[in-house]
């Protein structure tokens, strides 16, 4: 289990957007993943993080429960424009298990309550990151598998 001192090095790096108003969570979310080779930009505003994944692909989203104009599900509503979508995570200091049966049900990755732990946010981080890249590893591969010609088809039946 990686901690602060001993943090998990994956093979590439692991890009984690964080939509949170200013305030602690964002320094306590740095200071947990400054022991890494993950990479954390933070946004303040959903239209702030609609402009950066338009541009950077992104595995995993840290998004507030609220935030100053709309909510986690509204960022979860925009994943639909994005070619291959990130994980979502909310995050709350009131984090309970109605949020967290909700989250699951809207199609989020999980929640994680504030105040950060360490090993929590490397675990969900890290399982959100491992989920989205074999998604996107299944993607490629689909695209890349041969389509069976009529005449095989066919000659199956």
């Amino acid at each position: 289990m990686p901690t602060m001192h001993a943090p998990w090095n994956p093979a590439e790096v692991v890009k984690v957007l964080l939509i949170s108003s200013p305030h602690k969570s964002h320094h306590s979310l740095r200071q947990i993943l400054q022991h890494s080779n993950w990479h954390l930009h933070w946004v303040s505003t959903c239209n702030e993080g609609f402009a950066y994944l338009s541009n950077n692909d992104t595995a995993v989203v840290i998004c507030e429960r609220d935030l100053p104009d709309g909510d986690w599900k509204l960022v979860l509503k925009r994943f639909d424009s994005l070619r291959m979508p990130p994980n979502l995570i909310v995050t709350s200091r009131l984090a309970d298990d109605e949020l967290w049966a909700e989250v699951l049900k809207l199609g989020g990755y999980d929640v994680l309550p504030q105040p950060f732990d360490a090993q929590e946010v490397f675990r969900v981080v890290r399982l959100a990151w491992h989920e989205r890249k074999m998604r996107v590893q299944g993607s490629a591969a689909c695209k890349r598998a041969p389509e069976p010609t009529r005449a095989k088809s066919r000659a199956a039946t």
